[in-house]
């Protein structure tokens, strides 16, 4: 589960760091377009619409321990990935009309959003369970790894999916590359929490809740 969180906190980081090519229209083209990349999860799509990329490398998420990469070969994260895949392509938003001072811009956005948190804790609760057992038994991680995957395809096939909205106020500035997304340390660190939820369907929260419960 290490390796998914480091996965989004990577990539939240890069939200924040990069940027590169095509203009959007206005405010409101920008976050149209960074809505569509996180509907995707495509993280280049999303990546140009922030600002300061230029100057900033991406180097910086080498921060991030090598060995929490999600490897390939990773068959419970590849799993969840795919999973969040398919809850961000049932991802739906509204863009609102910009307000602007100058040469920044605030852009309402109602998101409408997958809520799979409670079923990613009742996946975990039931693999813990299982688990202990196995470990107990002498099972390797390949067993691990078929356990966990069995629970989670039963949890999850079929099943009916509540959802969240949320309104979120995206920050904006104009650049010499047009408006982008503003990626300042006053307006992101707030907004990058918000977009966790949104853009993992409150998985992620769910893992970090479930590991602060074990810890506690």
């Amino acid at each position: 589960m290490k390796k998914v969180i480091s996965l989004m906190l990577a990539l939240v980081l890069a939200l924040g760091l990069t940027a590169c090519g095509g203009k959007a229209s206005g405010p409101e083209g920008v976050v149209g377009q960074f809505c569509k990349g996180l509907q995707e999860l495509d993280e280049k799509a999303i990546a140009q619409c922030f600002e300061n990329g230029d100057d900033l490398e991406l180097s910086e998420l080498e921060d991030v321990d090598s060995d929490d990469a999600v490897d390939s070969d990773d068959a419970v994260a590849q799993k969840i990935m795919d999973f969040m895949k398919s809850c961000a392509g049932r991802l739906k938003y509204q863009v609102g009309e910009a307000t602007v001072d100058g040469d920044t811009a605030t852009v309402p956005v109602e998101f409408t959003y997958v809520n799979a948190g409670s079923l990613m804790k009742e996946i975990l609760t039931e693999y813990i369970s299982q688990a202990w057992s196995l470990a107990l038994s002498g099972a390797d991680d390949e067993k691990l790894a078929a356990a966990f995957e069995e629970v989670f395809d039963e949890k999850t096939t079929g099943a009916d999916f509540p959802t969240l909205t949320a309104t979120l106020t995206i920050p904006c500035v104009q650049t010499s590359d047009g408006w982008k997304i503003s990626s300042s340390a006053d307006s992101s660190e707030e907004l990058s929490d918000q977009l966790l939820d949104i853009l993992t369907s409150n998985i992620y929260g769910a893992l970090e809740e479930f590991g602060a419960g074990l810890l506690g």
